[in-house]
């Protein structure tokens, strides 16, 4: 009913995680209305936030993902259906301006429901993030 394919902890307790797959098997569909490009189009226009990044935190208290890595799948999403510059530009600034000193992005953590097992998302966010901005990317 969000619009999206929902979350679960195993897919990164993000809706983006989904998005990109699911994209890519729409590729050169129209966007015409009611089609699924037109509605992952629409979906991500009423979820980005004002400074051009996807986050869909909640506030649960337990270990998440990034606001980077949900911002490069959804670009990598946005890429598949041709989005307009009004979506991708902004994503693009913002994930840039997310880069570490260092040349990665924060992923944020693995948001496995165990007070015994950590794991950050650094080089998966990393990956993510180069492949989003790699190809046709405006905003360099």
């Amino acid at each position: 009913p969000q619009g999206d394919f929902g979350r679960a902890w195993e897919y990164y307790g993000t809706p983006a995680y989904a998005g990109w797959p699911a994209a890519r098997a729409w590729a050169g569909q129209p966007a015409s209305s009611g089609s699924p490009r037109s509605s992952l189009l629409g979906w991500a226009e009423t979820t980005q936030g004002r400074d051009g990044l996807w986050s869909f935190q909640r506030s649960t208290g337990h270990r998440q993902v990034s606001a980077s890595l949900e911002t490069a799948l959804m670009l990598l999403a946005l890429r598949e259906v041709q989005a307009p510059e009004k979506l991708a530009v902004p994503a693009q600034r913002a994930l840039l301006s997310r880069q570490q000193a260092d040349g990665r992005w924060e992923g944020g953590w693995f948001p496995i429901p165990s007070e015994r097992y950590e794991k950050r998302e650094d080089v998966f966010a990393t990956a993510i993030a180069i492949l989003a901005l790699q190809a046709e990317s405006p905003a360099r």
